[in-house]
């Protein structure tokens, strides 16, 4: 399917995602954590420190904004209980696309995994649990705003104490399970096939990695949820007492969500390796349950002129590539223990450009390197190397094989290191392995700068981007924008928006205005957009 992406920026023509050769990771089994079957309990992480985050946009803030941010109306209970009814569409649809989808092609290839059997077996309970899930908060949402009070309580402590239970197992099993389908699909050419035009149709939005994590962190992003439900309660004049379901369902959730934090984060890491390994060539050996990505991005080398390259940060080691036709292909590798930096060009082969120089020295050569993001990459290599000095952990070195340059399919469009190549920016591994974990859906009205009506639209915001679907039932994206290096911010005067609840995000010359119908609905897509990897440095922050 051609769908809209954004790359440089505005939209542009692209196919979905699609994956090349992954590695095994059978080491991954190594680093199983087993979660104890008494959940230990947690704090909520409090971030909804919305007037923080409105005091950091527009600062100072004009009399025009304060009266733009009193028509924000606020929010309701059936407000709150319809985020959550979004977020479990959208997590209805992504189990569906694994059982209902995937599941059915590869059937026969995985007939004699019974550890994939296993995986999909847990999806399909999962599925039915959440479809359950789905069809209650359906009901209860057109009741009255007694009545959805009186429907959620009983709702979510059934949920909240069956869903975590069912994760938990599922996340205990989760490192054999991906790494029986890595193994798999480098080991059996029909399998990657299947997997590989699957991740081409225009249902899947990001590669199946990414779904399998993105689906385990679902129940976690309900605390803030519950949370607000209880907050709104208590500002309606609801007892202590008429909430104590609600307390406890909000205890279980976040038990769970501290229980599991772990194992998922490293889930996280790893995926982030997939992440990058298939999107360039010249080694199956990134992969590694010790290894994570501290930075990706673009930067240029000197090699006899200033040279275009994608620099990949990570925790043994500095790896370059070069863009071709058809690819990123890894080209220079150097290992952190003994790397000597240095700012500014210490070689003094830049000359007048010679700003926003870095010079590594590593095992008697030197490189130079020049990027925008200076002070990033020095903070982050300077802090690589002083704690892969200080690390005993062995990790295998990764191996370039340049002879493989030949053997990958057409670039994906889509990729993290594409759109990083064109923005000419980097990402902190944080921001990429983070990047799935707080997904968030809903219908927003969307406005370009230069249009005057406003379109209703299913949004989905995951892995720094956004997909936009004409409804919630629909399967396939009508257009997708990375908001990778976006700035984001309210409506400024000049661009007339008087709407409550609205959005401005930018990148050059583009706008895009986004309207949410609520107070809570608009506080809660700020912060998630927020966590994307947005321009810190925009001048609406």
């Amino acid at each position: 399917m051609d769908c809209l992406s954004s790359v440089s920026g505005g939209f542009s023509v692209r196919q979905l995602p699609s994956v090349s050769t992954f590695s095994s990771s059978r080491e991954l089994m190594k680093e199983q954590t087993i979660i104890d079957e008494q959940i230990k309990p947690g704090n909520i992480d409090d971030e909804l420190e919305i007037d923080n985050v409105l005091r950091s946009i527009n600062s100072p803030v004009s009399v025009d904004e304060v009266d733009y941010l009193r028509l924000r109306p606020t929010a309701s209970l059936k407000d709150v209980a319809e985020q959550l009814l979004s977020d479990q569409r959208q997590a209805v649809k992504d189990l569906s696309l694994l059982v209902e989808n995937l599941h059915p092609q590869i059937r026969m290839s995985i007939s004699g995994c019974k550890i994939l059997q296993e995986l999909f077996t847990s999806l399909g309970d999962l599925h039915k649990q959440h479809s359950i899930l789905l069809e209650q908060l359906e009901e209860i949402i057109q009741e009255s705003p007694e009545r959805i009070f009186s429907g959620l309580s009983p709702l979510l402590l059934l949920h909240s104490h069956n869903l975590p239970l069912m994760y938990a197992n599922l996340i205990r099993q989760y490192p054999i399970y991906i790494s029986a389908y890595d193994e798999m699909r480098s080991m059996q050419n029909a399998f990657k096939c299947i997997i590989t035009q699957f991740e081409r149709t225009p249902e899947c939005y990001i590669p199946v990695h990414w779904l399998l994590l993105k689906i385990i962190d679902d129940v976690p992003n309900w605390q803030k949820i519950v949370a607000q439900m209880i907050e709104l309660l208590l500002t309606e004049g609801k007892s202590d007492g008429e909430l104590t379901s609600m307390r406890i369902s909000l205890e279980k959730i976040s038990q769970f969500a501290h229980a599991t934090e772990k194992p998922r984060q490293m889930l996280s890491d790893y995926t982030s390796l997939v992440a990058i390994e298939e999107s360039v060539i010249g080694t199956n050996s990134l992969c590694h349950p010790d290894r994570k990505i501290l930075r990706v991005g673009y930067v240029h080398r000197w090699s006899g002129q200033l040279s275009p390259r994608i620099l990949i940060l990570c925790t043994d080691c500095i790896l370059f590539a070069h863009r071709t036709q058809k690819s990123f292909v890894l080209n220079a590798n150097l290992k952190l223990k003994g790397l000597l930096l240095d700012e500014g060009d210490s070689c003094h082969l830049l000359g007048d450009l010679a700003e926003n120089a870095i010079t590594l020295h590593s095992e008697g050569k030197s490189i130079v390197i020049v990027t925008q993001q200076h002070f990033e990459w020095m903070r982050d290599i300077n802090e690589a190397v002083k704690a892969a000095a200080k690390s005993r952990i062995l990790i295998p070195a990764i191996d370039i094989d340049k002879s493989s340059s030949e053997e990958v399919s057409e670039l994906d469009s889509g990729s993290v290191l594409y759109v990083l190549w064109h923005r000419k920016v980097s990402i902190s591994g944080i921001q990429l392995s983070q990047s799935v974990s707080y997904s968030k859906s809903g219908y927003l009205l969307r406005k370009l700068r230069n249009t005057r009506g406003w379109q209703k639209l299913w949004v989905l915001l995951t892995a720094n981007c956004m997909f936009f679907y004409a409804s919630h039932d629909k399967p396939t994206p009508l257009a997708s924008l990375s908001l990778i290096d976006y700035g984001i911010g309210l409506p400024r005067s000049e661009d007339q928006i008087r709407h409550p609840c609205c959005i401005r995000l930018y990148y050059g010359k583009h706008n895009y205005f986004f309207r949410a119908n609520n107070e809570f609905s608009f506080e809660s897509w700020l912060l998630a957009l927020r966590k994307c990897a947005i321009n810190e440095k925009s001048e609406d922050l």
